[in-house]
């Protein structure tokens, strides 16, 4: 996180953090949405741009989380819960870690 502060600068930072945090929430919710509706390639495409955008901040669990979801989709195999409540934790703790961060 201190690496990309000292290459565009706090206040961007926190802009780019104030977006993923309104935009994480969302993806994480149309993945439960296709999750439950059987979309599973829906639900790889969205966890693929979810793990871009928290892989810009570093955040490796919710960057594996994600990938996990996107490779089994690929396998050609039903994402399963216990995926979901995995994702699901890792983003709260990418999120709790991005306001520390950010806001100090």
């Amino acid at each position: 996180m201190q690496h990309l502060i000292s290459q565009i600068g706090h206040t961007a930072t926190a802009e780019l953090v104030n977006m993923w945090q309104k935009e994480a929430p969302k993806r994480l919710e149309c993945i439960g949405r296709e999750f439950h509706s059987g979309n599973h390639d829906k639900v790889r495409q969205e966890a693929h741009a979810l793990r871009g955008a928290c892989s810009v901040f570093g955040l490796s669990e919710a960057t594996e989380a994600c990938r996990n979801i996107e490779e089994t989709v690929k396998n050609g195999k039903p994402v399963e819960l216990p995926q979901l409540l995995e994702l699901t934790q890792a983003l709260q703790n990418a999120a709790a870690f991005l306001r520390a961060s950010v806001h100090g």
